[in-house]
């Protein structure tokens, strides 16, 4: 098995580009003209909202300011912040479809799925190698995944 000092690993949190969000939240909000006339109360009430709400996704950020942009009242954008924003199941299923694209293989394709599951479910991050293991032992041995860490370790860190 592969090492984590055989490849470098960066680790990304919504507490280590928090600034980084807020930079964008505030430009992005910069460049929304119905939010420009708005209460400085307002605008640091989106702000605050869009930076909790979005965990540290830039695209879900993103999604919503498009969303806030055809808004014109306070009560339609407070109403706004506490949805999700249109598009975003339309856009999470394209990238899922992109991913099953993939796959040569529906068992693959499966798998490929299980993980998704098991990431989604889990009650903290999952380690790449956790899953690797329980993918190796959850069948017999003829339908193990030897070295999936290995491979897709690889397959990223390579392409």
């Amino acid at each position: 098995m592969t090492t984590n000092e055989d490849f470098p690993i960066i680790h990304v949190d919504r507490f280590k580009n928090k600034q980084d969000m807020m930079k964008y939240i505030d430009r992005s909000m910069s460049e929304t003209k119905s939010l420009k006339s708005f209460s400085p109360k307002l605008k640091k009430e989106v702000a605050e909202t869009l930076a909790l709400k979005s965990q540290g996704m830039f695209l879900w950020v993103d999604l919503m300011i498009r969303e806030l942009r055809s808004k014109h009242r306070p009560v339609h954008i407070r109403g706004a912040l506490h949805r999700a924003p249109k598009g975003l199941h339309e856009k999470v299923t394209r990238v899922l479809e992109n991913y099953s694209l993939m796959f040569e293989d529906e068992d693959e394709a499966g798998d490929f799925n299980l993980i998704l599951s098991w990431i989604t479910c889990a009650a903290e991050p999952l380690p790449l190698a956790v899953i690797d293991e329980s993918l190796t032992l959850r069948v017999d041995d003829e339908d193990a995944i030897p070295g999936l860490e290995e491979k897709l370790r690889h397959e990223w860190v390579f392409s």
